[in-house]
């Protein structure tokens, strides 16, 4: 049996792995200024509110 090289493991140390987080705390981080940007369109939380009951009535 050959052995694979550290590389390709699939574990916690592996570059694959920490490759794989780096891309998921990119979203994250996509997703939250989306999130901040959006709410900042409103000036208040009651207009926040009252644009989201809108919405759902619509």
């Amino acid at each position: 049996m050959s052995q694979q090289p550290k590389g390709d493991e699939d574990d916690l140390g592996s570059p694959n792995s920490s490759r794989s987080v780096n891309t998921l705390l990119e979203r994250t981080h996509y997703e939250a200024d989306k999130l901040v940007i959006y709410q900042t369109d409103f000036q208040s939380e009651s207009e926040l509110l009252e644009a989201a009951l809108e919405n759902e009535i619509d």
